[in-house]
């Protein structure tokens, strides 16, 4: 008996070995759409990513639902050509429970109006990025992602989230951390 329950055991450790593997190319896959349809497709179909009732949060503005995430990066196709990369790195996976987890990572933002070739600067900012992934019917999706901006440059930062209505463009920020919010579309 024992030489059974060693080789189930086994058995068991690779399926979920197998499933672990599963989800996390699911979830890079995720990841790596994120950043494409952010960089290449100025935010359309992102609210498609997260759960109905997802959460996208950058420093303390939420945007909550599937409707405001669209409606947010909507905005963005109004505002000229403009060209950004999102570089996720250092990323750590981590289990909370049966078709959930949770990432660590760090975004580092590049930017600027027009189409390339642009000229290279430092980069924008360099965030921290807490996301919750959820398993549903149609595959893995952000549950939330909160993004903390640690480190902020010298140009400007085209955002999705805003306190009303509309978008943020946040120039140079002032002593303290904080920029001042101007009209217009947004991205981030």
């Amino acid at each position: 008996m024992a030489g059974s329950e060693i080789m189930d055991s086994s058995a068991r450790v690779q399926h979920d070995n197998v499933h672990a593997l599963g989800a996390l190319a699911a979830i890079e896959q995720l990841e790596a759409d994120f950043a494409h349809r952010l960089d290449h497709e100025a935010g359309a179909g992102i609210d498609e990513l997260f759960s109905r009732d997802g959460e996208y949060t950058i420093d303390s503005a939420t945007l909550r639902g599937r409707d405001a995430i669209r409606r947010a990066y909507a905005a963005r196709s109004g505002m000229g050509p403009r060209t950004v990369r999102h570089l996720f790195v250092n990323s750590r996976l981590g289990r909370l429970a049966e078709g959930e987890c949770w990432r660590q990572s760090v975004l580092i933002l590049f930017g600027g109006d027009g189409v390339p070739v642009l000229p290279l600067s430092s980069p924008l900012a360099i965030s921290d990025v807490d996301d919750h992934f959820v398993r549903t019917d149609n595959g893995w999706r952000f549950k939330s992602r909160t993004l903390t901006t640690v480190f902020r440059g010298d140009g400007k930062i085209v955002s999705p989230h805003s306190a009303g209505d509309g978008p943020i463009v946040t120039a140079q920020p002032e002593a303290g951390g904080i920029a001042p919010a101007s009209a217009g579309p947004q991205h981030r």
